[in-house]
Parts: structure tokens; sequence; C-alpha cells
């Protein structure tokens, strides 16, 4: 079951802004229009304004809807990436690497391929231990 969010909620938003319909937005999204409804009424909850007059077809935005409907796309898109990148991202473990040499090949090229690891992001944390 996804989860709901605010971004969600903005996403539905600018889709009935771009389309002008309820039922178009529902189709886009692949959802019901009821459901589209219900988000477009949380988010004017959550605002405590109006975004859309629904007397007219196809609807219009009011200031509101207008004012968000601007300037939301460039704030909402990176933060969407951010959002799906996190979600993907897993929950990794980091593995602990242990590289044991002896102390003549160390003094020869220890230090050239610890740099070479961490600049691939190999390598966090070195320790050195005698």
């Amino acid at each position: 079951m996804a989860i709901e969010t605010k971004f969600d909620l903005l996403r539905v938003f600018l889709i009935i802004a771009d389309v002008g319909s309820l039922s178009i937005a529902a189709k886009r999204l692949g959802i019901s229009q009821s459901v589209v409804s219900q988000q477009l009424l949380r988010l004017e909850s959550q605002l405590g304004q109006r975004l859309v007059n629904r007397a007219v077809r196809p609807i219009v935005l009011t200031h509101a809807g207008s004012l968000l409907a601007r300037k939301l796309p460039d704030l909402l898109e990176p933060i969407m990436a951010l959002m799906q990148e996190v979600s993907h991202s897993g929950n990794q473990v980091p593995q602990t690497l242990r590289i044991v040499m002896p102390d003549s090949l160390c003094g020869i090229m220890g230090a050239e391929f610890l740099n070479s690891l961490e600049k691939m992001a190999l390598i966090t944390k070195i320790n050195s231990q005698e």
C-alpha cells in the first residue's frame, strides 16, 4: 500500500491544472474521479484556500490555484525525483573490506592503492593498524 504524501496531492493538483478536468486528470493518473476530487479537497483543506472553481467547465483555477500552478513545478520536480531515489536506494548495509599487505608492498603501493579506492567511493574509512 503506497503512502500518500502532500507531494502526491500537489502532483495531482498540477495534473488537474494542466488538463482542466477532474475526469481527464483521473484517467491520466489511472485512478477514479472521486479519488482525484478527494485529493483536491484535502489539498485545499490543508492550504485553507480554494484552488479551482468547480462551477464552470473546464474548471478554472482561482488566484491561489494559479499561483500554485505557476510556481510549483520548478519546486516539486526535484523533490519528487529525490523521493524516488531515496525510496529505491534500499537499506544497504556498508560492507567491511579488510586489506592486509606486507610492509614492503605497503611502502611501495599501499597509499596509491587506497587513494584509488577512495576516489572510486569504494571506501570511506581507512584504519591503519600495526
